[in-house]
């Protein structure tokens, strides 16, 4: 029912799919990780996890809940909500001490690996959530029509924020990280 992706909870579950793919750099790699790979990852998380993935949420699905009048799904997108503020928190902290890292400082190494790790403990159960209890109680409550128009919008944000070709530069990214390719690949 919701996994297609022609429905907007099918696309979020799709998007969700490569974010955790990424995310296996960070889970896989307990020592220091490679700089220029966590670059590549922070890159990948402001750009199309913030700016698209969770635009598409805030400004569409989660307003489309909160008009639905479901005082549980109203509660549960305010938590989304909150944790989606907490991972730009971690995301900002991981950019903050890049720089240093970069330069060499084993303490910036430590604050950035701190903050991805802090950042993967926030997502992995938001994306859960989302994934098993909101978007189920999306698509039992919107109607089709409803869904349409998600779907239009989330393809206006490819389009006019995103841009041509950056979700799927972004998907392969996700690949790439995911395998452990980052190390030599460079910033993007």
């Amino acid at each position: 029912r919701h996994e297609s992706p022609n429905t907007a909870t099918g696309i979020l579950i799709e998007e969700h799919e490569v974010v955790l793919m990424a995310l296996k750099a960070v889970d896989s790699q307990g020592g220091p990780r490679s700089v220029s790979g966590v670059a590549r990852l922070l890159d990948f998380l402001r750009v199309l996890v913030d700016r698209g993935h969770h635009t598409k949420e805030e400004h569409y699905l989660f307003p489309a809940v909160q008009r639905l009048g479901s005082p549980e799904a109203s509660s549960l997108v305010d938590l989304l909500l909150e944790e989606h503020e907490m991972a730009r928190t971690q995301i900002r902290a991981a950019q903050a001490a890049l720089a240093d890292a970069e330069a060499g400082s084993d303490e910036a190494l430590m604050n950035l690996n701190r903050a991805l790790s802090v950042y993967v403990e926030i997502i992995h159960p938001h994306i859960v959530r989302e994934n098993d209890v909101l978007f189920p109680m999306v698509d039992r409550l919107l109607n089709e029509r409803d869904q349409h128009e998600l779907v239009a919008a989330f393809a206006r944000i490819e389009a006019e924020i995103l841009g041509p070709g950056v979700h799927e530069r972004y998907h392969r990214l996700a690949h790439e990280l995911a395998a452990g390719r980052t190390q030599s690949g460079g910033g993007s």
